[in-house]
This record gives C-alpha cells, sequence and structure tokens, in this order.
C-alpha cells in the first residue's frame, strides 16, 4: 500500500469564460501518476441564486474552454466542476446539477459562514480532498485470520505486476495492455506446438 496522499493543490487556469461571470474562479488538480491528473474547476458565488440561474452556461463555457482543448484521455474522464457558496443552494437545483450527465462531473459545496476570503484556497483543497478523494478514509491492512489461505498469483498475474500494466483509460496504457495480450498469446501458442 502506498504511503503517498493525494490531494488537490491549486492550478494555474485562466479561461476565457471567467470573465464571463460575476463570480470567482479557482482551479485545481491531483496528480495520480505521470499521465492521469484531476482537475477541479470551481465556481464560487457570493449567491445561490447566481449558480440557479447560471450552473448550465457556466458548464457550456467551461467545457468549450477547456475540455475541448486538449485535456489528456485520462483528465477527459477526470474533470470537476464545483460550484460553492456559503448560502445553501435548493434542493431541486442542486440535484439537478449534480444528476446532469454533460461533459463533467458537477458538485454543490456549501462553504462555511466563517469563511474568510483568504482562507478560501486552503479550505476548498481540504474540501475537495475530503469529498472527491476520500481523503479521511483510513484504510487498515486487515491482519490475516487464523487458518486463512494465500492466493499465489500465477505465471500471467506475475508478468503482469512485472510489466505494470494498468487497467486505465490512458491511450498509452491500453495499447501497452494490447501489445502484452498478443505477445501472450503468441508465446502460448509456440508452447502447445
Amino acid at each position: 500500500m502506498s504511503d503517498k496522499q493525494f490531494i488537490f493543490e491549486r492550478k494555474e487556469l485562466a479561461l476565457p469564460c471567467f470573465s464571463d461571470f460575476d463570480a470567482e474562479f479557482v482551479a485545481f488538480n491531483v496528480e495520480f501518476s505521470t499521465n492521469a491528473t484531476a482537475t477541479c474547476i470551481c465556481c464560487l458565488s457570493h449567491t445561490a441564486q447566481f449558480i440557479q440561474e447560471n450552473w448550465e452556461n457556466v458548464v457550456h463555457e467551461v467545457n468549450y474552454d477547456y475540455i475541448t482543448t486538449g485535456v489528456s484521455e485520462f483528465e477527459l474522464w477526470n474533470v470537476y466542476l464545483v460550484f460553492a457558496s456559503k448560502k445553501q443552494l435548493d434542493t431541486e437545483t442542486q440535484y439537478k446539477l449534480e444528476n446532469n450527465k454533460y461533459a463533467m462531473r458537477k458538485l454543490f459545496i456549501k462553504l462555511p459562514d466563517d469563511l474568510q476570503l483568504n482562507q478560501s484556497e486552503q479550505v476548498l483543497s481540504s474540501l475537495l480532498s475530503n469529498k472527491l478523494l476520500i481523503a479521511e478514509v483510513n484504510i487498515k491492512p486487515q491482519q490475516e485470520a487464523a487458518g486463512s489461505f494465500t492466493i499465489n498469483e500465477g505465471s500471467i498475474g506475475h508478468r503482469v505486476c512485472e510489466l505494470k500494466l494498468t487497467n486505465s483509460r490512458v491511450r498509452g496504457d491500453a495499447d501497452k495492455r494490447k501489445q502484452w495480450l498478443k505477445e501472450e498469446m503468441q508465446r502460448r501458442l509456440r508452447n502447445e506446438d
């Protein structure tokens, strides 16, 4: 198990659409590995009414200005748009926003009433890490129970581990899996002859 802790960190991002709205925008990202980054764009509003009236327009503009500009295949599936306000959003709008499947995952976060402007980035990073990365969950390894059995990996499983083949959607990883599978099938055919 890795000891690395993943947290969202501030990302410099200035999309043209940010100036079109009466809200503050801030972006964060987290890097899981070299080609695996998740980005979270936050739209901070002083009123819930702004979010109710404009969330769909914000989604379309962010999609056009960011997602269509050549993000990686992994990031394409891992872009979040978070609307945040100190005011509570009505349940119906929050449901529509969070269940809308267009372009990216969307969330609403109610910010603490006593949040100071100079604390907003740190608080947002913490809230996002807890909500999206489940940072507060501590997973402890299970102790081996008496009489339990262990599963020894076979030769194929061992080679998969050695080659560090993953099941990610990133094109390079998919190509590596296809190449490995082709080679493995040829090796098995040779061994049967």
